[in-house]
This record gives structure tokens, sequence and C-alpha cells, in this order.
């Protein structure tokens, strides 16, 4: 995770595991996110994903929430 300022982080990740199933392509994703805090615990979240792997989808796209209480 990088912190660009005070509430913008940049976030790349390679995650990569075993089928769970024998017989089965094993996946491998790069992940890379943009996370932006709007107060202490509270904020959001934009990601991509490029797939490596048969087991992998081709391209993801998603956005989160989070909230602190």
């Amino acid at each position: 995770m990088y912190r660009v300022d005070q509430s913008n982080y940049v976030t790349g990740m390679f995650s990569g595991h075993q089928s769970i199933e024998p017989g089965f392509p094993d996946a491998a994703d790069l992940l890379a996110a943009w996370n932006y805090y709007t107060a202490p615990g509270t904020g959001f979240q934009v990601f991509f994903d490029k797939g490596f792997s048969n087991g992998s989808p081709d391209y993801g796209v998603g956005i989160g929430l989070q909230a602190g209480f």
C-alpha cells in the first residue's frame, strides 16, 4: 500500500493459488486498487483485476465501501 496523501492510498497485489478441484486450472491475478478515506475508518475503494491464467477471469472491476462504527 502506498500513501499518496492524507486520504488517498494506492494498492497493488498479486494473488495466486492452486485449484481447489483436481483437474481444474490454477488461479493467478494482479489487482490494483485506489482507496479514498473520507474519515478515519470510513471511505471507498475502486479496484481493477487482471487474470493471468485459465483459472482466473480475464478482467474484473469493482467498488467497495467501508464504514467505521
